[in-house]
């Protein structure tokens, strides 16, 4: 993947304010005041999560599912 095609959101169900552990997961997070707080990631570090340097929001993050040696994966 070579660009941002897509936007995914969803609810964390955490509390009303984000954690560390969630701006480490995350790239934004609202709380539930609708301030908005940055990640530590940005959504451009998650095109290539190869590196490490990625927001971890799931255990195999969508941009990664295809592996590189088997495409059709």
């Amino acid at each position: 993947m070579t660009s941002l095609n897509k936007i995914c959101l969803h609810w964390t169900a955490g509390a009303n304010t984000p954690c560390q552990v969630d701006l480490e997961a995350y790239h934004f997070c609202i709380d539930n005041l609708g301030r908005i707080y940055k990640g530590k990631y940005t959504p451009e570090d998650n095109i290539d999560c190869y590196d490490g340097k990625y927001a971890k929001h799931c255990e195999i993050p969508p941009v990664c599912r295809v592996s590189k040696a088997n495409p059709t994966r």
